[in-house]
């Protein structure tokens, strides 16, 4: 026996309250905005990583490039104060001696011998 009943809830004979559900239930379009806005978040989101990623990797491979050029420098620089403890005849009977042995180069007044037999 119903008592008191109204678009929302039922009193009934017993004195309880029973709430009346619709069932057609509708979600509300805030809800599915707010849903849409999300998913749209997300692939916002997932697009900025993968750019900021592709972005470190570039910048990676810069760097790299000019850690390998910084390598060379070194190299260089480490040959050139090498050469620079030598006094200038120091490092001019360096140079002919390692042009003289290294190269086969002949100095000035020396007398060659090639030997053309055999192999």
């Amino acid at each position: 026996m119903t008592i008191f009943k109204n678009n929302f809830f039922e009193v009934n004979g017993n004195m309880e309250l029973e709430l009346l559900s619709n069932k057609k239930k509708r979600r509300p379009l805030r809800y599915i905005v707010l849903g849409a806005v999300f998913v749209v978040f997300l692939f916002s989101a997932f697009l900025m990583i993968a750019n900021n990623n592709r972005q470190i990797k570039e910048k990676q491979k810069e760097l790299d490039a000019i850690n390998y050029k910084i390598e060379i420098q070194r190299i260089a620089n480490n040959s050139m104060e090498q050469q620079s403890k030598y006094s200038d005849e120091e490092y001019m009977q360096n140079v002919i001696r390692r042009a003289h042995a290294d190269l086969d180069y002949v100095r000035a007044g020396e007398i060659v011998y090639v030997i053309t037999a055999g192999n």
